[in-house]
């Protein structure tokens, strides 16, 4: 009997303890609540993650598209690794981003765009176009990879850029 009231008087101590008015844990209708903040960053902010290798000119021009996608991270983060990973895998205009960021002037890296379904295959060798954003006009170039027989290998950028 002894047990039934002291377990008694505890369940009404602890119902008290919650339902005491005025409590913070009572949240006030009419101010939103802030979502509870995770380690996660947000997806803008997260390094990109690097396609598959596919031997096909959609492969090739996802290839190119993470060399891009590397260089814009890295520009909004200052995060390097991956942009000098691909740098050392021959990408021209990432080796150009990580001197620029390395030097504090990611103002002077220029935005790059894929041309939708611009890649072309000829052999082991893929070509994608892309824009690229240079002050009031844009300019094409062209992209050539390599297939090695395990992925792609970039090689050489033709097209002209204005020298500013």
């Amino acid at each position: 009997m002894r047990l039934r009231v002291v377990t008694a008087v505890l369940a009404v101590l602890a119902l008290g303890a919650c339902a005491a008015p005025g409590e913070q844990h009572l949240v006030d209708k009419e101010k939103p609540t802030s979502a509870p903040t995770t380690a996660t960053p947000p997806v803008d902010e997260r390094a990109p993650l690097r396609p598959a290798m596919q031997r096909s000119a959609v492969g090739a021009e996802a290839q190119v598209r993470y060399a891009l996608e590397v260089i814009e991270y890295a520009r909004a983060t200052g995060e390097t690794d991956d942009l000098l990973e691909l740098s050392r895998e021959g990408c021209i205009p990432c080796a150009d981003a990580y001197d620029l960021i390395r030097a504090d002037d990611v103002t002077s890296i220029v935005t790059e765009t894929v041309v939708s379904d611009s890649t072309t295959l000829e052999g082991e060798f893929a070509q994608t176009d892309t824009v690229v954003a240079t002050g009031s006009t844009d300019r094409q170039r062209s992209w050539r990879l390599l297939w090695d027989g395990e992925g792609w290998e970039y090689r050489s950028l033709t097209g002209i850029l204005p020298t500013e």
